[in-house]
């Protein structure tokens, strides 16, 4: 029903899968190990985004930053921590995902991550999931339900709507 919301709950449930390391360069799940809270800079910038999506497209309801202990149980082995992390509702009932990074490389790292994991598990496991739809913002990434909506919230916002696609 809710692709971004199916996503999250999809990377929950495959968040058994384990990260792996390597000689001095530390795993994704040491990484996020080592987080305690989300940066303060990037929830600064994550509630901007918010207010400029308001702006942009008329409303942004129930926007919150989500509880950083829980994204950093569910993604412990699985995705990068982001900078900060939120959501909420705009376009008419579409949900919006808001995730900032320190730095565009640290985006593409996400993406790439979040692509890898949800397409494998789907292909795994038989489950016809074309992929996601977002905003590529450069240090952050807005994913919304659909391709129109990440379409519009580019153009409004800046950025390029993409897709990470599975097939």
């Amino acid at each position: 029903m809710v692709r971004s919301r199916i996503a999250v709950l999809a990377v929950s449930a495959f968040a058994f899968a384990a990260g792996c390391g390597g000689g001095d360069t530390p795993s994704v799940a040491e990484r996020n190990a080592q987080r305690t809270d989300w940066s303060a800079a990037a929830v600064t910038a994550m509630n901007d985004l918010a207010s400029r999506t308001t702006a942009a497209v008329g409303g942004c309801a129930d926007y919150a930053a989500y509880p950083f202990a829980g994204i950093q149980q569910a993604q412990a082995k699985t995705l990068p921590l982001p900078g900060a992390q939120g959501s909420c509702t705009a376009l008419d009932d579409e949900s919006v995902e808001f995730s900032v990074f320190a730095d565009a490389d640290a985006t593409k790292d996400f993406i790439d991550a979040k692509q890898s994991l949800l397409c494998g598990q789907a292909k795994a496991k038989s489950i016809p999931y074309p992929g996601f739809d977002y905003v590529d913002g450069g240090t952050w990434v807005i994913q919304p339900d659909s391709a129109g909506a990440a379409r519009t919230l580019a153009e409004k916002l800046g950025g390029e709507a993409k897709t990470a696609s599975c097939r």
